[in-house]
This record gives C-alpha cells, sequence and structure tokens, in this order.
C-alpha cells in the first residue's frame, strides 16, 4: 500500500443515512429552502430556525414534514444535532453558528464562507440503482459541477440497449 500525504484541500465524499437524523437549518430564504428539500429526500428530521421563512417552508411546516422555530438561533439549538446548517442572511451569525457545532464536532455547512464549512451540499444525480453526489474541488466551480451532473442526470435516464 502506498500513503501518498498532500495538502491539497480535498472533501473526503461520505455518504451517511441521516433518515430520522436531527438537522438543524438556520436561515428561512431560498438557500435554506433548497438545502431542506434535498435533506427531505433523505427521510432526515429537520429543524428550521428563523424569524422568517419562504412560504415554501411553510408549506412544509403545515404538512409536518419539518418543525420551525420562528426566532433567532440560540447557541443550544444545536444539541443533538448531526448536521448543521447555516444560512442566514448575517455573515456574523453564520460564523457563530460554524463555531459553534465545530466545538461540538458536528459537520456543518456555512452558506455563505465555504472556508467555514466541514461539509459541502453536492449535486445530486440518481436513478434506481445509483445515487452520487458532485462538488469541485474546493467547491469553487458550482458552473462546471452543475453542468456535469446535468450530464448524468440525462445520461442516467436514458434507457438500456
Amino acid at each position: 500500500m502506498i500513503l501518498v500525504m498532500n495538502n491539497d484541500s480535498k472533501f473526503f465524499p461520505l455518504f451517511i443515512d441521516i433518515k430520522n437524523k436531527k438537522i438543524l437549518v438556520v436561515g428561512g430564504g431560498t438557500i435554506a429552502t433548497r438545502r431542506v428539500k434535498t435533506l427531505l429526500n433523505f427521510g432526515a428530521s429537520i429543524e428550521v430556525v428563523s424569524p422568517h421563512v419562504t412560504e415554501e417552508l411553510r408549506e412544509l411546516e403545515n404538512k409536518k414534514y419539518i418543525r420551525v422555530e420562528y426566532r433567532k438561533f440560540i447557541s443550544k439549538d444545536i444539541d443533538g444535532c448531526i448536521l448543521v446548517v447555516a444560512a442566514t442572511n448575517d455573515r456574523e451569525t453564520n460564523h457563530l453558528i460554524g463555531e459553534e457545532a465545530k466545538k461540538q464536532s458536528i459537520f456543518t455547512s456555512v452558506a455563505d464562507c465555504k472556508e467555514e464549512s466541514t461539509f459541502y451540499f453536492p449535486a445530486i444525480f440518481e436513478d434506481e440503482r445509483i445515487i452520487g453526489g458532485l462538488v469541485s474541488k474546493g467547491g469553487n466551480d458550482h458552473k462546471r459541477v452543475r453542468k456535469t451532473a446535468e450530464e448524468l442526470r440525462a445520461f442516467l435516464n436514458k434507457e438500456e440497449i
């Protein structure tokens, strides 16, 4: 076995079971809504904390798919979570959320600062037998990731010959 040490900023692709696991999403805007919808597809138990939320999040709450606390974030919100998403429109709050989650060794996505994130949301593609997620090295090339994911989705949806 060859062990190669390198200091590149590469994240390990990790697929985990989040079904019925507590995930905190702080923020109620467009990015938070996208993150919630992605996580719901995998059966997560989602709590949203935000003074205001999109109509789409309100509908998900009304259907009992998510729980919403209409207030600002407090540190104890993180307790018992396996993942935390900081997606507010306030840099200082997002930073605080990231720091609090890291203190508890909880994987964290800080929407406005990839350097403070300990995981990235991938572009997801799937069919009946395969599921995959794509991110660019360093999380910078969203356009290329989106294009590649679209190509993979199209490929997976083709009928077998």
